[in-house]
C-alpha cells in the first residue's frame, strides 16, 4: 500500500501557512475568505445562540419557572457584556431591575441592542423588558 502524502508543515511545526505551496496547503484566496466572510459568520452566530440561551433563560425566570438568580445576561448586538468593560451597566434579573433603571442607562440598554430609545419612559421600559423576555410583568 502507498504511504500518504505528508501536508506541508509550517515552520512552527502547525498547519500550512498561507504562502505553503503543495498537497493540502490552503489556497492564498481562502485565508482572506475565512477572515473576512466566515469568522464573522461564526462570530454572528455565537452571538445569536448566547442571546437566545439568555433570552430563553429571561422567559423562565419571567413565568416563574425559574428562580431571577439564574437569568442570565444578554449579549449586545456587538457580542459585549452589557455589564462588563466598557458598558459597565447595572445588571439586569427581574423587572424590578428595569424599572430602577436610570434614563441614561435605559437608552444605553436600548441602543446597545440596537432598539429605539425614542417613547416616554413606560414605552421605553417595556420595550427593554420584551426583548430581555421579561415581557409578562410591565
Amino acid at each position: 500500500m502507498a504511504a500518504l502524502p505528508q501536508l506541508p508543515q509550517s515552520p512552527t511545526g502547525g498547519l500550512p501557512t498561507p504562502t505553503a505551496q503543495g498537497p493540502g496547503a490552503m489556497p492564498g484566496w481562502f485565508h482572506a475568505w475565512d477572515a473576512n466572510v466566515f469568522q464573522p459568520a461564526v462570530n454572528a452566530i455565537r452571538i445569536d445562540l448566547a442571546t437566545f440561551r439568555a433570552e430563553f433563560a429571561n422567559g423562565r425566570c419571567a413565568t416563574g419557572h425559574q428562580a431571577p438568580s439564574e437569568s442570565e445576561v444578554v449579549l449586545f448586538v456587538s457580542g459585549d457584556d452589557p455589564t462588563g468593560v466598557p458598558h459597565n451597566l447595572p445588571a439586569i434579573q427581574s423587572t424590578t431591575d428595569i424599572l430602577a433603571l436610570t434614563p441614561a442607562n435605559l437608552t444605553a440598554y436600548l441602543t446597545g441592542y440596537g432598539l429605539s430609545a425614542q417613547g416616554n419612559p413606560a414605552v421605553r421600559t417595556r420595550r427593554l423588558a420584551r426583548h430581555l423576555v421579561y415581557f409578562g410583568h410591565l
